[in-house]
């Protein structure tokens, strides 16, 4: 059998990836075997093992490789704050009409219930929310060089609010059918108006 170089062995590793991630979509973290995604993927049990420990670092490289696609075709950043705002509240109202993204808010919800249990992140993982914040970032950066946003927390926790903010409007969306989503939109987007500007600085 000729020697299996490093360019195959990472094409195998991230079609195994690519096929977990599918096989969640349809089915769930809790409704995804090991046999549903070898089979996906047209392996066998021992060819994920080569790979993958458990079936928790298949899923964490899945949703890395999501994550990876998703950074290859970044929003373009705003110009204004009010431009910010209202990308950020249509965003939010359509993730709940793309019965995808739906889907892949209801595949977080569930790792992230099964990782409550867990004392450390898996590997991987740390990074992939590292990677969430770089767009928000970005787009804080350009909005304090126009003169549009304050930032009174400052740079990095500003950041970090906003992710928090963000993924539990998400999770309280998913966890509670009372919710409308268009007032969870407006609240949301009311708070992230609030955490740009200086609460000092008289208003013009």
């Amino acid at each position: 059998m000729p020697k299996r170089d490093l360019a195959y062995m990472h094409g195998q590793r991230e079609a195994i990836a690519r096929s977990a991630l599918a096989v969640m979509l349809e089915k769930g973290v809790y409704g995804t075997s090991l046999r549903d995604i070898c089979e996906q993927a047209d392996i066998s049990m021992g060819t994920f093992y080569v790979h993958f420990r458990t079936k928790e670092e298949a899923v964490v490289a899945a949703f890395a490789l999501d994550n990876h696609e998703r950074r290859n075709r970044p929003e373009p950043l705003p110009d204004t704050r009010s431009e910010y705002l209202e990308g950020m509240r249509q965003g939010f109202l359509d993730m709940w009409n793309d019965p995808v993204e739906i889907r892949r808010s209801r595949l977080s919800l569930q790792f992230v219930a099964d990782m409550a249990l867990e004392s450390a992140n898996p590997p991987g993982l740390s990074e992939i929310f590292e990677h969430h914040g770089i767009w928000t970032r970005q787009a804080m950066e350009k909005l304090v060089a126009k003169g549009e946003a304050e930032l009174p927390l400052g740079l990095d926790r500003t950041v970090d609010g906003i992710h928090h903010a963000v993924m539990g409007a998400q999770y309280m969306v998913m966890g509670n059918k009372e919710l409308e989503v268009t007032k969870v939109a407006d609240d949301l987007v009311a708070l992230l108006d609030l955490i740009l500007s200086d609460p000092l600085k008289p208003k013009t």
